[in-house]
């Protein structure tokens, strides 16, 4: 249940009076009186044994090693050094972690693991106590875009575990375009994500290299008891720093891209570069820009700029915007025979 801020003023009272030295062992009418004289509020004995249990279930985050010496009739925390106020935090900070567990719940469900959904609700429940308002009339200042459940990302956790601890996975992958099943045993290496989908990327056995696999492609994937192999030749920072996307095109190097942008694109590019390496190179009278990348070009990018080809033209390599003049052509006889059924 969501805890408010009289419930935390209860529970910071109790723990006041369990780390108090010179009036040790209170006892249930003690906790009673204190908490009413300073609360100005009726309490009963079967509400402060409520928030005993729930302090000691670990309510504020922790849980309260509170106990009942029969000997002094009193309750004492079994470890003397114990308070639930051991790290405080001030009005701007609490408020920083509140927003910071709003944001956690965003990332929470779809695209993570239940070990990080589970760490999500902890941290929440921990904040929740000192919410001035109801619950019911919170809502999160913060909304992220959180696409629909892709197919295969249940296997997200699965490859994860293999690259950490270094095992081979075998799988079923179902290529789109051969429209055919494989099979594949992949040692992973690392999982990258591109517009809210998941890759894996590893060696495979089957390609004699290093490859990228779609986990919305994979079907049955087995962790394997046996010897993982490193490629040597395998660079963690070529996918994460160099790539604009996950597939590289065969056979092209990193290289230096220029590409001008009409003038109401430019402020989109200027707000949101699309590579760590975009530089302006000219800013040009009414508004009109070019860019520069260097990268190792990819499906994506050629895609992308192929998206934009009414409002962006590549000035160099010439190869790239040659392939953008022919997937124009292709697209206006397409366009030309909507007409008809165009595909088998």
């Amino acid at each position: 249940m969501p805890l408010n801020k009289l419930a935390y003023a209860r529970y910071n009272i109790i723990d006041d009076c369990l780390t108090n030295k010179r009036r040790p062992y209170p006892g249930m009418e003690d906790l009673i009186r204190i908490c009413e004289d300073k609360l100005q509020k009726e309490f009963s004995v079967s509400q402060l044994q409520k928030d005993i249990k729930a302090m000691k279930e670990g309510v504020m985050g922790l849980p309260a090693p509170i106990r009942f010496s029969k000997s002094n009739n009193g309750y004492y925390y079994g470890d003397p050094g114990f308070s639930i106020k051991t790290v405080p935090l001030n009005g701007d900070e609490l408020n920083a972690l509140h927003q910071a567990a709003d944001l956690l719940k965003v990332f929470a469900g779809s695209r993570v693991s239940q070990y990080f959904n589970e760490a999500v609700h902890k941290i929440d429940t921990a904040l929740k106590v000192d919410y001035a308002q109801p619950e019911e009339h919170r809502y999160p200042i913060i909304d992220i875009e959180r696409p629909p459940a892709h197919r295969g990302f249940q296997y997200f956790e699965v490859f994860a575990e293999a690259s950490q601890n270094r095992n081979p996975v075998s799988f079923i992958h179902y290529s789109y375009d051969k429209r055919k099943f494989s099979a594949v045993i992949l040692h992973a290496y690392m999982l990258k994500e591109f517009h809210n989908r998941w890759y894996v990327i590893g060696y495979s056995e089957k390609h004699k290299e290093v490859r990228v696999f779609g986990i919305d492609r994979i079907y049955d994937p087995l962790i394997l008891n046996r010897e993982f192999f490193e490629d040597m030749n395998f660079n963690a920072d070529f996918f994460s720093k160099d790539l604009y996307g996950v597939l590289p095109l065969w056979g092209r190097e990193k290289q230096v891209i220029d590409f001008r942008v009409s003038p109401g694109l430019s402020n989109y590019f200027l707000a949101n570069p699309i590579h760590q390496s975009q530089q302006v190179i000219r800013s040009h009278e009414y508004g009109t820009t070019d860019f520069r990348i260097e990268l190792t070009p990819t499906m994506e990018l050629v895609n992308d700029f192929f998206m934009y080809s009414t409002k962006l033209v590549v000035m160099k390599p010439a190869w790239i915007r040659k392939e953008i003049l022919l997937m124009n052509k292709k697209a206006s006889a397409h366009e030309r025979n909507s007409g008809q059924v165009p595909f088998q």
